[in-house]
């Protein structure tokens, strides 16, 4: 009863958010501060170079703020060093369209699944067991995937 209650009272109020891609500003901002969330839990202090930031504006963001996070969350736990650069995610996970995956010419095999195991892992927040169902495979195929790729 409260919450049909709350749910009238606030729908009397609509409140319309543009997507993302319709405030560029907005994007880069959020990324900073899903960086300075990601510092705080790992007590590190990693910090975005100026062409991931470039990137954060510019990308059009279809999946909004989550697909922002797991992006932003991808590059932070793959870094190597203190810097998160836009240009090694852009190389090694290629942007999706309407479609499904882009491959660039001239990957082998590996590299292709690769990527379409790294776009399955942000498009479910890094569930694998979602990942893996989203790739028709099972869980310990993307496991061993995973670790023969880290190998």
């Amino acid at each position: 009863m409260l919450r049909e209650d709350l749910f009238y009272r606030l729908n009397e109020y609509p409140i319309q958010v543009p997507p993302l891609r319709e405030r560029r500003g907005d994007a880069r901002l959020l990324g900073l501060r899903v960086i300075d969330e990601l510092n705080v839990k790992y007590g590190t202090r990693k910090l975005p170079t100026k062409s991931l930031l470039r990137y954060l504006a510019y990308h059009t963001w279809p999946g909004n703020v989550r697909e922002l996070r797991s992006f932003i969350r991808y590059l932070y736990l793959r870094a190597d060093g203190d810097l998160l650069s836009a240009p090694d995610v852009v190389q090694t996970v290629p942007q999706a369209d309407e479609d499904g995956l882009l491959i660039p010419a001239g990957w082998t095999m590996r590299q292709a699944e690769d990527a379409m195991i790294e776009a399955a892992l942000a498009r479910t927040r890094f569930n694998k067991k979602a990942a893996a169902r989203e790739l028709g495979i099972s869980v310990r195929t993307l496991h061993n995937r995973l670790s023969d790729k880290d190998a």
